[in-house]
C-alpha cells in the first residue's frame, strides 16, 4: 500500500476564515500506476472545522481499467480514519460528488486532520495510467475554536 503526502499538507496553513464557509482547492499529481489500496493525504483540515460538501475530480477514465475499483474522500486526523467524506462506486468516472456522508455531519476536526484520497479494490493488474491528476474542491465553517 503507498501513502502519498500532497505539498499542501505539508507547506501550506489551512484557510481559516470564521466568517462563513472557507472553500479550499487542493491538487496533488499521481506520477506513478494507481494500484489497490493507495492514500493521498491531499490537503489540511484545521482544527474546529465542520464539513459541508465535496468534489473530487480526476484527470482519466483509466485510473482503473478492470472497472471493480472506487475513490472516496476520507477524513483521517493523525492515522484515525473518521469516516468517508464522499466516495464513488465506480474509479471510471472521474468524479466524486457528494453531500457529507451522515457520520460526518457535524463532526468537528481537532487539529492534525487531513483529506485523504483513498483508492480501493483495484485488480492485481491492468489498472490505472502512468499519471493522474487528483483535484479537492471542499467547503467547511471554522466558526468553532480550534482545539
Amino acid at each position: 500500500m503507498g501513502h502519498f503526502i500532497a505539498p499542501d499538507v505539508t507547506s501550506r496553513d489551512a484557510q481559516s476564515l470564521h466568517a462563513g464557509m472557507n472553500y479550499v482547492r487542493h491538487q496533488y499529481t499521481l506520477s506513478e500506476t494507481a494500484s489497490a489500496s493507495v492514500t493521498i493525504a491531499i490537503g489540511i483540515i484545521p482544527g474546529g472545522a465542520r464539513l459541508g460538501r465535496c468534489v473530487l475530480t480526476w484527470d482519466t477514465a483509466q485510473l482503473d481499467q478492470t472497472g471493480a475499483g472506487n475513490v472516496s474522500v476520507k477524513s483521517w486526523t493523525g492515522t484515525n480514519d473518521n469516516g468517508p467524506v464522499c466516495a464513488t462506486a465506480a474509479a471510471s468516472t472521474t468524479l466524486c460528488n457528494d453531500v457529507t456522508d451522515d457520520a460526518m455531519n457535524g463532526y468537528r476536526h481537532t487539529a492534525s486532520s487531513h483529506f485523504v484520497v483513498k483508492l480501493s479494490n483495484f485488480a492485481a493488474t491492468g489498472t490505472g495510467t502512468a499519471t493522474t491528476i487528483f483535484t479537492l474542491v471542499a467547503e467547511y465553517s471554522t466558526a468553532q475554536d480550534k482545539d
